[in-house]
């Protein structure tokens, strides 16, 4: 009974997870994935849908550098690169990170929390500001040393600090606090030039932002305006916005001619505004959720992204388009910096974590893999690695690589040979095609040689080379005219046997031992033929209008699927009804088992998608959304392939257990302070 709660709590966490992933909660899906693993002594009832969406649930970071305890409150970068000053929020202290050796090099002002801190880009300083943890709750500005690691001044403030940012010459510093004061200080001795009022609306984001010459502020009021100040000379220009919330980020072009803002926690969208004109320009949509953080690119041409829907996304500002989402982050994504190489990224997350993310290569992220080319055959390698194809076109060629898409053109044998889908049979080792045309003609081709290997004449009209037996040695072909099946010899081009068919031929499946072969008509007839004997009965199963039909790997199965909306399944000793699957509202199309037999996969017609069963008490544990007549598992278990009615091939790929257990071994230990 625990074992049963056990694997129906499986099932249903795997379809959470899925519509989780969906739904780009990527931290819902690992917790539903995790919590999964059986613990020591356990039986394991994770199968083909855990690894697949392992896979899916994999983060683009390049690692994650720590993951601290609380919500990351600012990231600063020095010019160097070699440097990052991480502070989280409610937490004490400013923690600096050696990144290259990614290791923690001290902790700054461990009495004080809510920190802001931010590099110069021209000296080596780092200014931040806290507050004190005790009843008083003062604020202090501290100005350090880097390369003497010594406190060079501090000055108290009248409030935390909202934002704060240092001019390009490092020469000056401009600090915003809750006490409504924007202030400007000289650098390095903290001499204060001047200070401003102003009234932000919202004090836990990036809604403070300036110009790298620091001539320019930007902050948003409660009155939904957008305040641009003059830092010169403390004049302010309002432009008028229509957010239904507070401004959660600001960020300036770095030619201060555009600001881009993201709205309230009701927004998603970024808008970009003229400054000159004082008016918006353009929108960038995309993101779900509210968006947090903003940085520039120092061209302009490029805007980094992060949002509460746990996704970084990279935008074309020109073309106000979205060139890259970056997943991997499990909560929501608060704070962004870009290292000086221009093509790092740096985020900080809701739940502590920091991470690093190429921003220089796309990362295309695909719940399926799908040829380009139509086909009219295809099959696994022996080994599950490549796939060996017959395109429309007559080109037989082998996808190989982690997508399969390494294409090796082997021949082409024209388009006449592989005019139509269902004539064709490749053999299991790969070295063999077998074609068949309408005029009684079949063919069998030599893949290495590029030369037909064998060919003849035994009926006229439409033939089908239905499937290589005994390891590509033998033939089944199929000829329409009289309704006849037939076995070769390739060795010698000799028939070995052949029997009738039955009425309507619609599907036929061979058992593993390659003893048995089973054909179903479209109204039902049946026939079963022992291929070692030459001898033929009729089973007593019943369905209709069935398209497809396959056995299970221990032949003790035979699993068949019918227009009529369903999969229905006996069993090969008695030939009695195990299970119908149902559900399905535009018929059923195609049927395979997994290599160990756990899986049945049931491939809908349309909207139906691809639903896979678990073997053991036939829970539906999986939905894929795809449609196929044609389906195959890799002999590895890892790939479900399916090809359309068009000719399309579709493929699910999950890792092995061993890529998953190489894959965690090597990922990087998360850092907890």
């Amino acid at each position: 009974q625990e074992l049963i709660a056990r694997q129906r709590a499986y099932f249903s966490d795997m379809n959470v997870a899925k519509r989780a992933l969906d739904e780009n909660n990527m931290g819902r899906a690992f917790d539903l994935l995790d919590r999964q693993r059986p613990a020591p002594g356990q039986k394991d009832v994770r199968g083909w849908e855990w690894r697949y969406l392992w896979q899916q649930s994999r983060s683009d970071a390049l690692f994650m550098l720590v993951r601290e305890n609380s919500e990351i409150n600012s990231l600063a970068v020095p010019p160097d690169g070699k440097m990052l000053a991480v502070t989280v929020r409610g937490k004490g202290g400013v923690s600096l990170w050696d990144v290259p050796a990614r290791r923690d090099l001290r902790r700054l002002a461990v009495a004080e929390r809510d920190i802001r801190a931010v590099f110069s880009p021209a000296a080596p300083l780092l200014a931040f500001v806290g507050t004190s943890a005790n009843i008083e709750q003062r604020s202090t500005l501290h100005l350090w040393n880097t390369a003497t690691q010594e406190m060079i001044a501090e000055r108290p403030l009248h409030g935390g600090c909202v934002g704060m940012f240092i001019s390009r010459d490092g020469l000056t510093l401009v600090t915003a606090t809750v006490d409504g004061h924007i202030t400007l200080w000289h650098l390095p001795d903290g001499t204060q030039l001047a200070s401003y009022p102003f009234d932000p609306s919202d004090t836990s984001g990036t809604s403070f932002a300036t110009t790298p010459e620091l001539d320019l502020a930007a902050y948003a009021s409660a009155a939904k305006q957008i305040h641009i100040i003059d830092l010169r000379t403390g004049r302010e220009h309002p432009i008028k916005i229509d957010y239904t919330g507070d401004v959660n980020a600001l960020a300036f072009s770095p030619d201060g001619k555009m600001l881009a803002t993201s709205g309230g926690y009701q927004e998603a969208d970024i808008r970009l505004w003229d400054l000159a004109a004082g008016r918006e320009i353009g929108r960038l949509e995309g993101h779900s959720s509210w968006v947090s953080s903003l940085v520039f690119w120092p061209d302009g041409k490029k805007l980094a992204s992060a949002s509460a829907d746990q996704t970084i996304r990279l935008w074309d500002v020109g073309r106000r388009a979205c060139v890259d989402t970056l997943y991997g982050h499990r909560q929501e994504v608060w704070r962004l910096a870009l290292m000086p190489d221009n093509q790092t990224l740096v985020s900080g997350s809701k739940d502590g974590a920091v991470c690093f993310w190429d921003c220089s290569t796309v990362h295309p992220r695909r719940s399926r893999i799908e040829f380009p080319e139509p086909l009219s055959a295809w099959r696994f390698a022996s080994d599950g690695q490549s796939i060996l194809t017959l395109s429309k076109q007559g080109r037989v060629a082998r996808s190989k690589g982690p997508d399969f898409q390494q294409l090796e053109t082997l021949m082409d044998v024209g388009p006449e040979e592989a005019s139509s889908r269902g004539v064709c049979s490749l053999s299991p080792d790969g070295r063999r095609l077998a074609t068949a045309s309408s005029n009684g003609l079949i063919q069998v081709w030599n893949i290495p040689q590029r030369t037909v290997w064998r060919q003849w004449t035994n009926a006229t009209g439409s033939v089908a080379a239905f499937k290589f037996l005994r390891n590509g040695s033998r033939l089944l072909t199929y000829s329409e005219a009289d309704n006849v099946f037939h076995e070769w010899n390739l060795d010698t081009t000799s028939e070995m046997q052949s029997w009738q068919a039955p009425q309507g031929l619609s599907a036929g499946g061979i058992s593993p031992d390659e003893r048995a072969f089973m054909a179903i008509g479209s109204s039902g007839d049946t026939e079963l033929r022992n291929l070692s004997e030459a001898s033929s009965s009729k089973p007593a199963v019943e369905l209709r209008e069935c398209n497809d039909l396959s056995y299970s790997p221990d032949g003790r199965l035979v699993a068949a699927s019918s227009y009529l909306g369903f999969a229905r399944i006996w069993n090969t000793s008695t030939w009695r009804e195990v299970v119908t699957l149902g559900g399905f509202l535009n018929g059923a199309s195609a049927t395979t088992f997994s290599p160990d037999g756990t899986r049945l996969v049931v491939a809908g017609s349309g909207r139906d998608g691809v639903r896979i069963w678990d073997t053991e008490n036939w829970v539906e544990t999986f939905t894929l959304a795809g449609e196929g007549v044609d389906a195959f598992f890799s002999p590895d278990g890892s790939t479900i392939g399916l090809l359309t009615s068009s000719g399309s091939l579709q493929l699910w790929r999950a890792p092995s257990w061993g890529e998953i257990s190489e894959s965690e071994a090597k990922a990087e230990v998360f850092i907890r302070k």
